[in-house]
C-alpha cells in the first residue's frame, strides 16, 4: 500500500505545484495495481492530479502568488475612481448642470 497521507506531507514530497518531488513517490503511486477505488483519499488525490498538465499547475501557482498584490492593485484604482466620482458628484457646476437637465425634462413633460 502507499504510504499515508500525512507522512507525504512530513517528508514534504508534494510541493506546492502539485508534483511529487521524488521520483519514486510518482512511481509508486503510478505502479499500484490495487484496486484504485480501494486506494486512500491521499492517493487518488495524487492520482488524479498527475493528470493535469504541468502547465495548468504553474498557471494556478502564479494566479496564487500574483493574487493579493493584483487585489491591491486594483483596490488602489477603485478608491481613484470612487474619489474621482465623490469629486464630479459633488461639483457645483455639474450641481447645476443636473438642476437644469431635470428642469428641461420637467417642461418637456
Amino acid at each position: 500500500m502507499l504510504q499515508k497521507c500525512h507522512e507525504w506531507k512530513s517528508k514534504r514530497v508534494w510541493p506546492k505545484i502539485g508534483s511529487t518531488s521524488c521520483l519514486k513517490g510518482k512511481q509508486k503511486i503510478r505502479s499500484y495495481i490495487g484496486d484504485k477505488e480501494k486506494s486512500g483519499k491521499c492517493e487518488q488525490f495524487f492520482l488524479e492530479l498527475m493528470k493535469v498538465p504541468l502547465e495548468s499547475k504553474l498557471h494556478a501557482l502564479l494566479f496564487k502568488i500574483q493574487f493579493n498584490t493584483q487585489l491591491s492593485l486594483f483596490k488602489k484604482s477603485l478608491k481613484t475612481v470612487n474619489v474621482a466620482c465623490d469629486e464630479v458628484w459633488n461639483y457645483v457646476r455639474f450641481k447645476e448642470i443636473k438642476k437644469r437637465i431635470l428642469y428641461l425634462v420637467g417642461t418637456l413633460e
